[in-house]
């Protein structure tokens, strides 16, 4: 299987983990939360990163990227 392949299954999965870690954080306090919150951070880069490839290689011309980031977000910033 080419890489190109798995992008948009990596990029569901980083997503997935911005929202896992931000739960976490939000369930927890102190220096365990701020490790959660900036673990959910660095999926959250992770993702944009996957993302950028993807428009790269012209894979997102028919996706919404608010759409596909929203709950990402949201989960981030709440």
């Amino acid at each position: 299987m080419d890489w190109k392949e798995k992008l948009m299954r990596n990029l569901q999965d980083e997503i997935a983990d911005v929202i896992k870690y931000a739960e976490y954080a939000r369930h927890t306090h102190g220096e365990i939360r701020q490790m959660f919150h900036d673990m959910a951070e660095e999926e959250w880069e992770h993702a944009w990163a996957v993302w950028h490839i993807m428009e790269h290689e012209h894979m997102t011309d028919r996706l919404d990227k608010h759409k596909i980031f929203a709950e990402a977000k949201a989960a981030l910033y709440k």
